[in-house]
């Protein structure tokens, strides 16, 4: 869903924006899922320039297809044990059940975020945003 009005490749220009502000000694890893994640290398990289060069190459082969396993893609992102997680999503479609799914695997290790593409008006009150906040994270409409 995320092809249909160009919401992938407004959220990997806005993950290869991110990117150049990194400072060369900050680690990163980048997790795209749809019906399963998958991850831009094997552990986290280094921002180095060639390092970012190979992120955006990455980026730019991700086609948007499928459907949204929101707990599949966390997980892998938690695995890497971040101090911050950006999620970038066209949907605020969690359920009770993945929330605490999620909460279980966070606890107090990161930071969660959500981005949401193309949804118009964010709700006050949603799992993804409870979720979100719970960790002193944010939701916000792009």
């Amino acid at each position: 869903s995320m092809g249909s009005e160009g919401q992938l490749r407004a959220a990997c220009e806005v993950v290869k924006s991110s990117l150049q502000q990194l400072s060369p000694e900050t680690r990163f890893q980048i997790v795209a899922y749809n019906a399963a994640p998958t991850m831009l290398a094997n552990q986290p990289l280094v921002a180095t320039e060639e390092n970012k060069t190979r992120a955006a190459r990455w980026l730019e082969g991700l086609l948007p297809e499928g459907s949204s396993n929101h707990l599949a893609g966390l997980r892998e992102a938690l695995w890497q044990q971040p101090d911050a997680v950006f999620l970038l999503t066209d949907a605020d479609d969690l359920e009770a059940k993945e929330v605490k799914a999620i909460r279980a695997i966070v606890r107090d290790r990161a930071l969660l975020n959500a981005v949401l593409f193309g949804s118009g008006r964010i709700a006050d009150e949603t799992p993804l945003r409870r979720l979100c906040e719970s960790t002193g994270g944010n939701v916000i409409g792009k």
